[in-house]
C-alpha cells in the first residue's frame, strides 16, 4: 500500500508542477509563474495514507472514464456489403461450470462460423471454459488472468485498461461482447478508445439488489449500461435492468430478450462413479438435490434445516448438495459445519466445485432450489431436462419455468415450513411426482439452444449495420 501511495503521490505532484510551471497556460494569456519545487511530504499515519490512496484513484478514475464518455466511440465495424464473418471478442470475468460458462459455451458451438468468428477471452482467476470450445471451428479462446473492476482500488487497473485497448486493436473485432456488468466501466473506456462497439449480457436478475458497492463505481456503471445494447436471457432480467437504470423510457438502453436452450450436449466430461458412490452412501433413501453458489449460509441453510426436520418427522432421506465458488473461507467453514452439525456420517453429503452433475442430479428423487433471486436458473431447465422434480423458492425467476402444482412446487422465500410441506408432498406421492416431471418436460422441449444462436446473431447483425450508440 506505502509504494503504491507514493507513487500515485508522486504522479500528482509531476502533473501538477507541470501546470504550474505554464505547460497547460491558457491559450494567449501569461505563462503560470513558475513555482519553487518542493519535496511531497506524504500525510502521517496509515488511515490518512488511504485516504490519500482513495483520493487519487478516485481522481484519476473519474478522468478516465469521462475521457471514454467524450469519445465518439465510432470505428471497428464490418462494411455493410464486406463479405467475412462478423468478429466478436466475449469478455467473461470467471468461469466455471455455473450459468455464465453453460450460456456462453452452448451458444458459441451453435454460431455459424461463417456468419461469426468468435474469440473469448478469459480474464478471470479461474479455470477455462469447457474443453469441447476447443476443437470448435471459428473459435479462439485465450486466458489472460487480470484485474478490471474498478472498484477493487488496485491502480493495476489502469495499465489492464491501456492492455485490452491493445489486445483490442490487434484482434480487431467488429463487437466486444461482455457477459455481466462488474467489469462493465473498464472495458467500455477500452473498447471506446479502440473504437469498437460494446454489448453487455445480463445473467441475473440482482442489479437492484446489491449492496456495500462504492457509489461512484456504480454510477460509472449505469453511464455505461445507458450507451450500450444490453442482452437478457429472461423478462425478469430485463425488467431488473430498467428498475436499475431508471430514467425515462426513451433514456433506456435497447435490450434484446433470448431464450436460453436445454443443456442436450454435454459439456464436461462426467464423472459417472461420484453417481454411483452417493448412491451407495444413502443405501437406498431417496436423494434429496440442492446444488448453489457459496455466498452466504442462508442460501443453504433453509434447505439443510427443512430436511433435518423431516428426517426428525421419520421421513427417509438423504440430502446432498453439490456447492461450488465460494471465495470467502469463513463462508465455507459456515456451511460446513452447519452441515456435519445437522447431519452425521452417512446421513447426508456436501461435495464441493460440482454445480450441476447430470449423473449424480439424474439419480435424485427431488431437486430443490433455496435462492431469493435469480434471473432463468440453468440448475432448474437441468432438473426438468433430467426429469427429477423441482421444489423451488417463489420468485420471479423460477416462476417463469415453474408452474405452481403443475411443472414443479413453489414455496415463499425463506419459509422454512412451507419447504417442508411441498417436499413431504413430492416425497410421499409417486403420482404428484410422475405428473410433475412429465408437465416439466413438456414445458421445455421447444428450447433449442440454436434458437438463441440465431437471436444472437441477429443482434450482432444490427449492431454492425446500424447506428447504435
Amino acid at each position: 500500500m506505502t509504494e503504491r501511495v507514493e507513487l500515485a503521490w508522486a504522479e500528482h505532484e509531476k502533473v501538477r508542477r507541470g501546470f504550474l510551471r505554464g505547460e497547460s497556460a491558457p491559450a494567449g494569456g501569461p505563462p503560470f509563474k513558475p513555482v519553487p519545487r518542493k519535496t511531497p511530504k506524504l500525510p502521517a499515519g496509515r488511515k490518512a495514507r488511504g485516504k490519500l490512496a482513495h483520493f487519487l484513484y478516485n481522481f484519476e478514475m473519474r478522468r478516465r472514464f469521462q475521457e471514454s464518455l467524450e469519445r465518439c466511440g465510432k470505428g471497428g465495424r464490418r462494411g455493410l456489403f464486406e463479405e467475412r464473418p462478423i468478429r466478436v471478442l466475449r469478455l467473461a470475468a470467471s468461469v466455471n461450470d455455473g450459468g455464465v460458462a453453460k450460456v456462453m459455451a452452448q451458444t458459441v458451438l451453435r454460431l455459424d462460423p461463417r456468419e461469426v468468428a468468435t474469440e473469448i477471452l478469459l480474464f478471470g482467476p479461474e479455470e477455462p471454459l469447457s474443453p469441447v470450445l476447443t476443437g470448435c471451428p471459428g473459435v479462439r479462446i485465450v486466458q489472460m488472468p487480470m484485474q478490471l473492476w474498478l472498484g477493487s482500488w488496485d491502480r493495476r487497473v489502469f495499465g489492464n485498461v491501456e492492455r485490452l485497448v491493445r489486445i483490442f486493436r490487434e484482434a480487431r473485432p467488429d463487437i466486444v461482447h461482455l457477459h455481466g456488468p462488474a467489469c462493465a466501466p473498464a472495458v467500455w473506456m477500452a473498447a471506446r478508445k479502440a473504437g469498437i462497439p460494446l454489448v453487455v449480457q445480463l445473467h441475473s436478475a440482482y442489479l437492484t439488489r446489491r449492496e456495500n458497492i462504492d457509489p461512484l463505481h456504480l454510477k460509472m456503471e449505469k453511464d455505461v449500461l445507458r450507451r450500450c445494447p444490453l442482452i437478457a436471457h429472461a423478462a425478469g432480467v430485463a425488467e431488473d435492468a430498467r428498475r436499475y437504470l431508471g430514467g425515462e423510457a426513451g433514456d433506456l438502453p435497447e435490450i434484446y430478450l433470448t431464450e436460453d436452450g436445454i443443456d442436450d450436449r454435454a459439456l464436461w466430461s462426467e464423472n459417472r462413479r461420484l453417481g454411483e458412490w452417493v448412491e451407495e452412501q444413502a443405501q437406498g433413501r431417496p436423494v434429496v438435490f440442492l446444488s448453489a453458489r457459496l455466498v452466504s449460509l442462508k442460501r443453504i441453510g433453509d434447505f439443510i434445516e427443512a430436511c433435518r426436520r423431516l428426517v426428525n418427522e421419520g421421513v427417509e432421506l438423504f440430502p446432498v448438495a453439490a456447492v461450488y465458488g465460494g471465495e470467502k473461507k469463513e463462508v465455507r467453514a459456515e456451511v460446513k459445519g452447519a452441515f456435519r452439525e445437522a447431519f452425521g456420517p452417512g446421513e447426508g453429503e456436501i461435495l464441493r466445485n460440482l454445480g450441476t452433475p447430470a449423473d449424480l442430479i439424474s439419480r435424485a428423487r427431488v431437486a430443490v432450489s433455496c435462492s431469493e433471486v435469480e434471473g432463468l436458473p440453468k440448475s432448474i431447465l437441468e432438473y426438468m431436462r433430467l426429469g427429477v422434480p423441482v421444489v423451488c423458492s417463489d420468485i420471479a425467476g423460477h416462476r417463469e419455468l415453474v408452474r405452481h402444482a403443475a411443472t414443479g412446487l413453489l414455496f415463499p422465500v425463506g419459509d422454512v415450513g412451507g419447504l417442508v410441506r411441498e417436499l413431504r408432498r413430492v416425497l410421499m406421492d409417486e403420482d404428484l411426482r410422475s405428473s410433475l416431471v412429465a408437465a416439466a418436460r413438456e414445458s421445455i422441449s421447444g428450447r433449442r439452444w440454436e434458437n438463441t444462436a440465431r437471436q444472437v446473431t441477429g443482434i450482432y447483425r444490427g449492431m454492425v449495420g446500424g447506428g447504435g450508440k
